[in-house]
């Protein structure tokens, strides 16, 4: 499902993720909504600058900001159906915008705020949220104290995520935002993906046992403490024995 070496593109990442919606659609389908986009860019879009104009200017892509927590903004699909989402689903949309017409542009892992780097300058970045505003080093301080006052710009803030990192980000923001609506069932789903994932570590597994737990999903539950037993051998006796009470359950 989702690659194991090399580096996804980023529209197929998203494909995958929008397969948890209740009107799921084939990635080539999104694929393909992908290059009908980049077919419609005008010709003068061959820098970051003329690409985020094209994306939150002529096509009209911004932020939800009325609607925040609608599970519909991770969905790649409705996403560039409804021109709304979220930073990380709208900063795919500029990337894979800017990949199919040659501009490369950088998903940036931001501290509670997603952003889009741009691919030829170190130190420049653009918010998808707040139709593609350009920022800078003081700007993406200013950003950081608006979510976490006093903390201080890192170099860490700005790095270039993989999509593997990208994937889970986006996993991450669905299940919150499915946890904060109080769908447990959902979020369970979302966790099952996440495990797939690379770079899932035991700390996802964990997750996904406590909602698989939440919703009476004793068996599944289990069964990822089984896999945790192999995963985390210093701990395999209590994952075999946790696993041996929630199957007690079931009976």
């Amino acid at each position: 499902m989702f690659a194991t070496t090399g580096d996804a593109a980023l529209d197929r990442v998203a494909a995958i993720v929008a397969w948890l919606s209740d009107d799921p659609v084939e990635p080539d389908q999104i694929v393909a909504q992908f290059d009908e986009l980049a077919e419609q860019a005008p010709a003068i879009c061959v820098d970051a600058d003329a690409v985020l104009r094209f994306v939150f200017g002529d096509q009209g892509f911004k932020g939800n900001h009325r609607d925040y927590y609608n599970p519909a903004n991770s969905y790649i699909h409705r996403v560039l159906t409804t021109r709304l989402g979220i930073p990380i689903t709208l900063a795919i949309v500029a990337i894979e915008t800017g990949r199919r017409l040659g501009v490369p542009l950088t998903p940036v892992g931001f501290p509670s705020h997603f952003l889009v780097g741009d691919g030829l300058r170190a130190d420049r970045w653009f918010d998808p949220f707040e139709s593609g505003r350009s920022l800078d080093v003081g700007a993406c301080q200013d950003l950081l104290t608006g979510v976490h006052p006093g903390a201080s710009l890192e170099p860490s803030h700005t790095a270039v995520l993989s999509s593997s990192e990208v994937a889970h980000r986006m996993l991450n923001n669905l299940r919150h935002i499915h946890l904060t609506l109080g769908d447990l069932g959902q979020a369970a789903l979302v966790g099952q993906l996440a495990v797939l994932v690379p770079g899932a570590g035991p700390a996802h597994r964990a997750e996904l046992i406590r909602l698989l737990v939440a919703t009476g999903r004793y068996d599944a539950a289990a069964e990822q403490h089984e896999i945790l037993a192999v995963l985390d051998s210093a701990h395999e006796s209590q994952h075999l024995e946790a696993a041996r009470r929630l199957r007690f359950n079931c009976n």
